[in-house]
This record gives structure tokens, sequence and C-alpha cells, in this order.
């Protein structure tokens, strides 16, 4: 964000910034989403102790205040230091959540930037200070993180307050050092959702299938080790892209161990041989960035995949043979 430093020095402020000033910033996260042109941007901006919003337009002429709304009953109060707020990738959501106060989920127009509708829960009291909120890739579910505890809320549900499942706790009996709490989670390149701790931890735990539905969404806890201790909240990502091409949720049973896997795939040069016995099915491979390259249905049981076209990079290879599910990882040279 630039400002015009002359102006600064002269404290003579452009007319939008002394309407900034008429009210308090809340010390809880701003948050941006794109708009529908694909190169703009809305920004909300909570005001401190009050249930209103400021409306905040980004183009390439620079920073214009939209307006200022007010909507609901619910206040957050002096813990809303802790709180975060985001937007669902599809852009038709916009979430508040503090542990002390819980959650508030509006829905969001990207035309006007408006939010209206809001539903209120997830409050549990401050039993746990800190905490964050991340919606699945596919927009339809919202994940609630508080150090010891996983939720999941249905968002697709008519009754979306008591929807809430406990995907799980935190484990504390892995004989690991220096894990990981539940305390923020994100999406990643790859369409999983990312958990990191709180005050030193030097793992992520993984959602393998955030878009599924309670234990189905595969939570893998501590299971992956950082080089480094890793303090306080995950980076917020620019995951405002197409996210149609990440998996879906599939009713199949998961092959995940390194050795089921080399004996199903195998890669030679610039060719990948695949062998799933006396079952045909389908095959889909993706980039490191979750975007669906190529689907293959109905191919036979044993075959073999060229990839001379591919660019060098990582790739996640999936397959779906009957009731079995297989995930392979490769790098193109």
């Amino acid at each position: 964000m630039e400002l015009n430093f002359k102006n600064i020095l002269n404290q003579h402020l452009e007319n939008n910034w002394n309407q900034v000033h008429y009210d308090t910033f809340a010390p809880g996260h701003l948050s941006a989403c794109l708009q529908d042109n694909g190169k703009d941007w809305w920004i909300i901006v909570p005001l401190d102790a009050s249930t209103c919003y400021l409306i905040y337009e980004y183009t390439s002429t620079g920073l214009n205040i939209v307006g200022r709304t007010c909507v609901g009953n619910k206040i957050y109060g002096e813990l809303d230091f802790v709180s975060t707020t985001t937007f669902s990738p599809d852009r038709t959501k916009y979430a508040r959540y503090c542990p002390r106060y819980g959650v508030q989920l509006f829905d969001f127009d990207s035309k006007t930037g408006a939010i209206n509708r809001p539903k209120y829960f997830h409050e549990e009291g401050g039993r746990q200070p800190y905490g964050e909120i991340c919606f699945s890739p596919d927009s339809k579910l919202l994940y609630v993180f508080s150090i010891d505890s996983i939720y999941q809320y249905d968002l697709t549900s008519d009754h979306v307050e008591s929807s809430g499942i406990l995907i799980d706790t935190l484990d504390q009996s892995t004989g690991k050092t220096n894990i990981s709490a539940f305390n923020s989670g994100r999406i990643g390149p790859d369409g999983r959702i990312y958990i990191g701790g709180l005050a030193g931890g030097q793992y992520l735990s993984v959602i393998n299938n955030p878009n599924c539905r309670g234990k189905k969404c595969e939570l893998i806890q501590q299971a992956v080790r950082l080089p480094g201790n890793h303090d306080y909240t995950m980076t917020y990502a620019p995951y405002f892209y197409d996210f149609k091409g990440v998996r879906e949720c599939k009713e199949t049973n998961s092959v995940d161990s390194k050795e089921a896997n080399l004996k199903v795939f195998e890669k030679r040069g610039d060719f990948i041989y695949y062998n799933f016995k006396d079952k045909s099915g389908w095959i889909s491979i993706y980039s490191i960035n979750g975007k669906l390259i190529k689907t293959m249905k109905n191919v036979s049981p044993s075959g073999v995949i060229s990839i001379e076209d591919y660019t060098p990079g990582a790739y996640l290879i999936q397959a779906n043979w009957g009731i079995f599910h297989y995930e392979y990882k490769l790098v193109k040279n």
C-alpha cells in the first residue's frame, strides 16, 4: 500500500484516509478477497467493539472506501487481538473467529463487497485462548482449530450452527518431541490443509482430503517435520484461484504407504508404468499447485503414462481401481 508522504508531512491526508480514522480498527485480522473482474480486491475491516465493518476497494487507481456496514448483534471484546478472519475460496462466505467469542459466519456478495445473514456458533467461552479457522477447498466445510481440537462444520446444512463434528484431539502420546498444537490451518497449493502450532512446534499436521466430511477428511497429526521451529500462525497463501481441479471426496480405501505405491507405479525416465492387476479404473494427474492436468477414465489395468511433454517439477498421480485409492508423487527433471 502506497502513501503520499508529501501529504503526510504537510498533514494533508487525502479524503479517503480522513474517513478511515473516524473509527478504530479492531485488532483482529484484515482480509482481502479478489473481485469478479479478477484484478481488483475487496478489503473488509472489522471495527473495534462494534458490529460494524468498513469495506474498501483496492484497484489500479488506489484504495477507496466503499462504505460502512453494521451487521448482526455479536460484539468481540478485549481478546479480539487473537481473532482471525477469512473468505471462502469460492468468495461466497466471510468468517470471523475468536476462541473466546466463537465463529461469526456471513454471506458475502463478491459483486458489491457486502456481508449479511450472520450465523453464530462454536462458542467455547475461552476454553482455549488461541485458534483459527479455514474453509475447505470446495467452500462447503469450515474447520475450527483451537489448540487441542479440530472441529468441522457443514456449510451446506440447513442448521450450520449444530452441524459441528469433532475431527480429533491433539495426540500427545506419539513419542515425538516438540510437537505442534492445532493453532492455525491453511489450504496449501496441493489442496490439502496444513496445520501449524503455537510457541515453537517443529511439525505440521495435514488434512489430506479436506473436502470430505468427518473422519474421511483424513487428518494425519505431526505429519511433516520442519527443519526448524514454527511459531504462532500459518501464512496466508493467495489461494483465490480455481480449486475445481482439487480432488473430490470419494468413498474409497486410501493406500498411503510407499511400499504399496511402488507396487502400483514405477517411473522409468519420462514414462510411468502402472499395474493394477485385473481391474480397470481411472487416473488423474495434478500439478504441485493442485490443478488438474489430465484425467484418463476406464483405462486398462496396466499400461504406460508418458510425461515427456510435461514441464520440470513435482506432480501427483491419483488412481481409483475398484474400492481402492492410490497416490504417487513424482518429480519430472
